[in-house]
């Protein structure tokens, strides 16, 4: 799984990460979504996996829609583990499959 890290200014002076309180719409903005698996991009299995410290999602090129496979930069979310998608969890808690193709930015931020 990869944890939404938008808008916690993620390296940059006063990083925060933002508390659920800080979200409009709940119900459309996504928690947790399934990891990528690539040979830039390993399963996540322990705490001590070399790629836990990237399991955030914070930039475009982390997105399922991107096409970038850098270790740092590429994509994060899964692109083709479930049928073209990934499973979501939700803000408030509800769980919904999301096509690769319609995974933007905005489901991503906590403020619209």
């Amino acid at each position: 799984m990869v944890i939404n890290g938008w808008g916690s200014n993620v390296g940059g002076a006063g990083s925060r990460t933002p508390r659920l309180t800080d979200c409009d719409s709940p119900a459309r903005t996504i928690y947790l979504a399934d990891n990528e698996d690539g040979p830039w991009r390993t399963i996540i299995t322990k705490a001590s996996d070399r790629d836990v410290t990237r399991c955030d999602v914070f930039r475009p090129s982390h997105l399922s829609t991107s096409k970038t496979q850098g270790i740092g930069d590429g994509r994060r979310v899964a692109r083709a583990r479930h049928h073209g998608g990934a499973n979501c969890l939700y803000l408030d808690w509800h769980v919904d499959w999301v096509d690769a193709s319609k995974m933007t930015e905005e489901r991503w931020y906590f403020e619209r």
